[in-house]
């Protein structure tokens, strides 16, 4: 699997100048028989300062990573594992934490 990160190097994703570099990466990679995930539609929903690491900085921030995280998990894990996975997540989350010092 090939997956492509868009850079949040703009403000307004329409202003995004790598589109067709990720197309080209992508056809590329289809072409030797990768799965392409390309991540610029996923990204493109939130305001990219929402997802970098910061303004002088394009890399994903924790934010990034997690949308990131889940678009690749939905195209590797079959819909079933998916939820399970979510469920066991919640009830990890709701467990009480175990009390800290003496």
């Amino acid at each position: 699997m090939v997956v492509v990160f868009p850079l949040c190097t703009v403000d307004d994703w329409a202003l995004y100048p790598y589109g067709p570099l990720h197309r080209m990466v992508a056809r590329a990679a289809a072409a030797d028989g990768f799965e392409v995930v390309d991540l610029l539609p996923v990204y493109a929903r939130r305001p990219p300062r929402e997802l970098r690491l910061a303004d002088s900085d394009a890399h994903p921030n924790e934010e990034g990573h997690r949308v990131a995280a889940e678009a690749i998990a939905a195209r590797l894990l079959p819909q079933e594992d998916r939820l399970f996975q979510s469920r066991a997540a919640s009830r990890r989350s709701e467990r009480p934490s175990a009390p800290s010092g003496p």
